[in-house]
C-alpha cells in the first residue's frame, strides 16, 4: 500500500521512474506472494484430498474389521454352545457306561453265584452217581 502514497515534495524528475520502478517491484513481489500462496493452497488441497481418501479407506477397513469381528464373535458363541453340548453328551455317555458296567458287574456276580451253585450240585450228583455205581457193583458181587 505504501506504493500508492503520493510523492514527497522536493523530489526531482528521476522520481517518477523510481516511483514506477518501485511499483513494478512491488507488483512483482505481490505476484510472487500470490503465486506462493496459490502453490501453498494447491499443496494443501492435495494433502487434504489424500487425507480424505485415506480416511475413507480407513473407514471402509474399519467396517470390514467390525464385520469380521462380529462373525468371529458369532462363531465363538456357536463353538461355546456346541462345546457345551458335546461335553454334556460325553458326560452322559460316560455315566451310561459306568451305569452299564455296574449293572454288568452285578449280573456277572449273580451268574458266578449260580455257576458255583450248579458246580456244587454237579459235584454232589457225581458223588451220588459214584456211590450208586459202587453200591450196585457191591450188590452184584454179593449176589454171586
Amino acid at each position: 500500500m505504501a506504493f500508492l502514497l503520493p510523492k514527497r515534495k522536493g523530489e526531482g524528475m528521476a522520481e517518477p521512474e523510481t516511483y514506477g520502478t518501485r511499483i513494478e517491484r512491488k507488483l512483482d513481489s505481490v505476484q510472487q506472494e500470490v503465486k506462493s500462496l496459490s502453490e501453498t493452497v494447491l499443496r494443501s488441497t492435495l494433502m487434504y484430498e489424500q487425507h480424505k481418501s485415506l480416511s475413507e479407506d480407513n473407514a471402509k477397513k474399519i467396517e470390514r474389521l467390525d464385520a469380521a469381528s462380529q462373525k468371529s464373535e458369532g462363531a465363538i458363541t456357536f463353538l461355546k454352545f456346541f462345546g457345551g453340548f458335546a461335553i454334556t453328551g460325553i458326560l452322559t455317555f460316560c455315566t451310561w457306561i459306568v451305569s452299564s458296567h455296574s449293572t454288568t458287574q452285578q449280573r456277572l456276580a449273580e451268574s458266578n453265584q449260580k455257576i458255583a451253585i450248579l458246580e456244587s450240585k454237579l459235584i454232589r450228583l457225581d458223588t451220588d452217581i459214584a456211590a450208586i455205581t459202587h453200591a450196585k457193583k457191591s450188590e452184584v458181587l454179593n449176589e454171586q
